[in-house]
């Protein structure tokens, strides 16, 4: 049996830079999605500047090496912090 996992990242965005915040999660979630990840984004609904990124790969670790997926998230990193992150792993 495959083990999905995942990765959570929570990320603090000044809504001045909303827009190129959306531009670089969009080249992260095209990198995840070519190297068969699956990312997906979610906004606080009372928080408007407060975002949790999920990206989800049956082999999290070969996701997170291939360049293109490595390249997006040092970009929105260095851009917008790191955030706070935690992965984890299904378990039924």
């Amino acid at each position: 049996m495959t083990t999905r996992q995942l990765r959570e990242t929570r990320r603090l965005v000044p809504l001045y830079y909303l827009d190129d915040y959306l531009a670089g999660w969009r080249r992260l979630y095209l990198a995840v999605n070519e190297a068969g990840g699956r990312a997906t984004i979610f906004r606080a609904s009372e928080r408007e500047d407060q975002f949790l990124e999920f990206l989800e790969s049956d082999d999290l670790i070969r996701l997170l090496e291939d360049p293109r997926v490595a390249a997006a998230l040092e970009a929105l990193d260095i851009s917008f912090g790191e955030g706070t992150r935690e992965e984890w792993e299904e378990i039924g």
